[in-house]
C-alpha cells in the first residue's frame, strides 16, 4: 500500500462514498455510520478522526456532528487499492 491506509480506514472511506456522503449537506451522522459498520469490528470514531482533513470532513448539522468525504482524494485511494471501479462516479 503506497498511501499507508489500513483496511479499516479504506472500509470507512468506501462506506461514505457508497452512501453518497460527499458534501456537507449530504453528511452522515456518526451514530449511523457506527451502527452500519459495527459488524465489521471497526472503531469508527478513531478511524474518522485519523482521516479528518485529508480524506474526511465533519460538519455540525442538527446539533450533532456529521461526516462526509473529500471525493477527489478518496476516489483516487479507493481506485489505487482496487476498491472502486472506474466509471462508477456517475452514481455518486
Amino acid at each position: 500500500m503506497s498511501c499507508g491506509l489500513l483496511p479499516g480506514q479504506l472500509a470507512v472511506l468506501k462506506y461514505l462514498v457508497e452512501h453518497r456522503c460527499v458534501r456537507p449537506d449530504r453528511a452522515k451522522r456518526l451514530e449511523a455510520i457506527e451502527r452500519d459498520l459495527d459488524p465489521k469490528g471497526i472503531d469508527v470514531k478513531s478511524t474518522l478522526d485519523s482521516l479528518l482533513g485529508a480524506y474526511v470532513g465533519k460538519t455540525p448539522k442538527q446539533g450533532k456532528v456529521h461526516y462526509y468525504v473529500n471525493l477527489g482524494p478518496t476516489l483516487h485511494v479507493l481506485k489505487e487499492h482496487g476498491m472502486w471501479r472506474p466509471g462508477r462516479e456517475h452514481r455518486i
